[in-house]
């Protein structure tokens, strides 16, 4: 039985356990106000505002069903009732005070311990919001079965271990959905290219793509019932080690050996028969000298002399132009994250595009609640940015613009074009599991994309005359990151698996 009640909440007041370290100077800035309403479910209150179910809805069905599937892989039954927050763009989401810290791009949803509270946005892809949902669940699940459902218990010391961010995190991946493309991609590239560091030591993005993999490599081994056991003896022996040797008969050591081990038996054979990337292309940017840690997004001019590219210089993101030929700095564009205007580069997704005389560029950012800016430097006009309410007043958020426009209208997710003066905004594709990356072909009237329509990101054509849309690739694990050469005879792509 589902229950509908409706409230204002005009604040929210909650001390947060939080791995990230402190944002000093970023102050969550609230433009709205927004009127929450809950669905109650058997174990879940939803909050959501506005008159739109979809929503809330299909949280309610994917967290029953995920619940399920936690609960019996770490036989627990959750003593007390989880709440879960929706909002429906990443830029509301950035304005919660839920938890204190700043929810920068890449965040796709918090779990905070001092209620058990989980707090996701809805970002255009109704496949990424289902993990993100099952991934927060988990650590909703555990945080009642360790902690008690509160922080309560670490205060006052009746708890004096806490869960390892890899078992935590890595669980949560695991737990989420399938084994796929990203994880396979970054431990790929640690076993081969990198010093595989022992379980404990996995931090940051290693977290949680390292952490699943180790998680992958238990339940291989010894089944997924083992994770109920281990967390079971975490419990009896209040220490986590011991209470994974209990349960599995290793420690931390010989654990991180045998991973060890079976990542090399998976990854090494892929070196056999591989070209050495410095064998065939050269590096443009060196971040070590640059001392940053991105630069990233290239998009190379018409004429192929310049790239723009984001860039972490002064710890914000920047949108700058280097040479495409060897990488010299040649002008900085856009400094994020100090005023208003430019709130925040999308670091994940940033849609950088030229138009075809080169003068234009196109790229999706953050900037609060500003008109559509435009100025000039040096033959480069930015005179539209597309982010949500930029182009018109309604909840719109965008990404990968290329002079089209990748964008949802809540219920209405697909690529949009529009003119460079922000006019005849129309919808060209509409796919509800979400299409991304559109690329223009230099010569005829075709559009390119990916879309994740059948599971998997492939790359589909469309004739802009005639509506006409056929699959290009057939990939097995997914693809991303489109280009199109300057002639229109290749596009370049980022993917795993076989081509068809």
């Amino acid at each position: 039985m589902k229950r509908y009640t409706s409230y204002i909440i005009a604040a929210i007041l909650a001390i947060t356990l939080d791995t990230a370290p402190a944002q000093f100077g970023q102050n969550t800035v609230q433009y709205d106000r927004y009127e929450w309403q809950y669905l109650q479910t058997t174990y879940f209150d939803i909050y959501f505002y506005g008159d739109d179910l979809i929503l809330p809805e299909y949280v309610s069905q994917v967290a029953e069903e995920a619940y399920r599937q936690i609960s019996d892989r770490l036989n627990w039954q959750i003593q007390k009732r989880i709440s879960i927050m929706v909002y429906q763009s990443h830029s509301d989401f950035q304005q919660t005070n839920v938890t204190f810290s700043y929810m920068r791009e890449g965040i796709g949803g918090v779990t905070e311990l001092f209620k058990n509270r989980v707090v996701v946005p809805f970002e255009g892809s109704f496949a990424d919001f289902y993990h993100v949902i099952r991934h927060e669940l988990v650590h909703a699940v555990i945080n009642d079965m360790v902690y008690g459902g509160n922080i309560q218990s670490l205060v006052n010391g009746t708890i004096r271990y806490q869960i390892p961010l890899w078992m935590n995190e890595g669980l949560a991946e695991y737990l989420a959905g399938k084994w796929d493309s990203n994880s396979d991609m970054w431990m790929r590239d640690l076993a081969i290219n990198g010093e595989i560091p022992p379980v404990q030591q996995l931090g940051g993005l290693y977290a949680y793509h390292g952490g699943r993999s180790v998680w992958r490599y238990i339940t291989d081994k010894y089944g997924e019932e083992v994770i109920a056991e281990i967390f079971t003896q975490i419990k009896m022996k209040a220490n986590v080690e011991r209470g994974m040797r209990s349960a599995i008969g290793v420690g931390y050591e010989q654990l991180s050996d045998e991973w060890k081990e079976y990542l090399k038996k998976q990854y090494w054979p892929d070196v056999a028969g591989r070209d050495r990337v410095q064998d065939i292309a050269f590096a443009v940017t060196d971040h070590e000298k640059q001392r940053n840690v991105y630069n990233t997004a290239p998009s190379i001019s018409p004429d192929g002399s310049k790239l723009a590219i984001m860039a972490n210089n002064f710890q914000s993101m920047e949108l700058i132009l280097i040479s495409a030929t060897d990488g010299r700095f040649l002008k900085r564009l856009i400094h994020s994250g100090t005023t208003g205007e430019f709130e925040e580069l999308h670091l994940l997704k940033p849609g950088i595009t030229w138009s075809p005389d080169g003068d234009y560029l196109a790229f999706a950012s953050d900037r609060g609640h500003y008109p559509p800016n435009r100025f000039d430097g040096d033959g480069i006009a930015f005179d539209f940015q597309i982010r949500m309410d930029a182009v018109l007043n309604e909840p719109l958020s965008s990404v990968a613009p290329d002079f089209s426009l990748e964008q949802f209208d809540f219920g209405t997710l697909g690529i949009y074009m529009i003119n460079r003066d922000g006019s005849d905004l129309h919808l060209i594709t509409e796919e509800p599991n979400g299409e991304n990356f559109p690329v223009f072909a230099h010569t005829g009237p075709y559009l390119y994309y990916t879309s994740d329509r059948s599971g998997i990101n492939n790359i589909y054509m469309m004739n802009l005359d005639t509506g006409e849309e056929r699959a290009v690739t057939n990939i097995l694990t997914g693809v991303q990151d489109l280009n199109m050469a300057r002639d229109d005879s290749r596009l370049y792509f980022t993917g795993f698996g076989n081509s068809g």
